[in-house]
């Protein structure tokens, strides 16, 4: 007896069947299977029935798989959704929101007549208020911040004395300050030379007037005893920093005292003369402040101290 390993075809079973057997029963599936001696020829029973049933699903499942490829190839390169036109929608709400409102109630289907009619002309009554309002308000808040800027833009006190009768020429303004300056009975200053901040090679060229802000600035330099004093001048006229180099702690002090309120009409007789005291005690200053003035005092002892007094802060 020879015995032949074979595979049930119905459930896949692994069998050992005698080879001179001709018939046979699977006994996992119960499913009867012919051998022809060692060629493993299997038939099925009712095999004409099997195979029609085999090709009737293959078929099924050919049919189910176009169909899948067919809606899978609609989805990644069919004609694309229509898209909505959102920004319209946007811009509707931002400016002229009864609009889109108007629709969103005629399309809705859940409120009354009424209801929707009275909810639209509220919203075109609201829209239309605001407009006038807004319009009437845009006005005055214009013509209001005209006459604001107006009365309250503050000038240096020298610029506004000399305004009256030198019609804002920056060159009166400035001889009208020092003209107040020299009036004190213990400043004198002595004309030396106009300057160019900027300039690299003139004498009075410092650190700070490498920036754009000192660009189209100018300078005038006066003696005050053995002192310079280099006087900085916006292109408007206006002074911008009053420098000291040399000097001794009096001058320094006669400085602030006389000079602060001609720069800085806001500045109190009580600030400078907080400001004076705190030099006489401290013999320095770094970053004082006082009124819309700046303060820098750096040196020793009484004398060759470098000053600056700056207008804005």
């Amino acid at each position: 007896m020879k015995i032949v390993s074979m595979v049930c075809p119905n459930c896949g079973a692994s069998l050992q069947v005698d080879a001179d057997q001709k018939k046979l029963t699977c006994s996992y599936c119960g499913n009867g299977l012919y051998v022809d001696d060692e060629v493993k020829h299997v038939q099925y029973d009712n095999a004409e029935e099997t195979g029609y049933q085999f090709e009737k699903g293959r078929q099924r499942a050919q049919a189910e798989a176009t169909r899948v490829q067919q809606q899978t190839f609609n989805m990644n390169f069919g004609k694309p959704p229509k898209k909505r036109k959102t920004w319209l929608w946007v811009l509707g709400w931002i400016f002229i929101f009864p609009v889109p409102l108007t629709i969103l109630m005629l399309r809705n289907q859940k409120l009354s007549k009424p209801v929707k009619i009275g909810i639209i002309v509220a919203a075109w009554i609201v829209y239309l208020i605001i407009g006038l309002v807004g319009g009437g308000s845009g006005d005055n808040k214009d013509s209001s911040n005209a006459n604001t800027e107006t009365t309250t833009i503050e000038q240096p006190a020298y610029n506004s004395a000399a305004n009256d009768s030198t019609a804002g020429s920056s060159e009166s303004a400035i001889d009208s300050f020092i003209a107040e300056i020299n009036k004190s009975e213990d400043i004198s200053l002595e004309y030396v030379e106009n300057f160019i901040p900027s300039d690299k090679e003139g004498g009075h060229y410092r650190t700070e007037f490498r920036l754009n802000a000192w660009k189209d600035s100018t300078g005038k330099s006066y003696k005050y005893g053995d002192s310079t004093v280099d006087i900085i001048l916006s292109s408007s006229g206006e002074i911008q920093r009053i420098y000291m180099d040399g000097a001794t702690l009096e001058q320094c002090e006669n400085m602030i005292r006389y000079a602060s309120s001609l720069l800085d009409s806001t500045a109190t007789e009580a600030d400078i003369q907080e400001a004076v005291d705190y030099i006489d005690e401290h013999k320095e200053a770094n970053g004082y402040y006082y009124g819309k003035l700046g303060l820098l005092v750096l040196g020793h002892g009484d004398s060759s101290y470098e000053f600056m007094l700056k207008y804005g802060l």
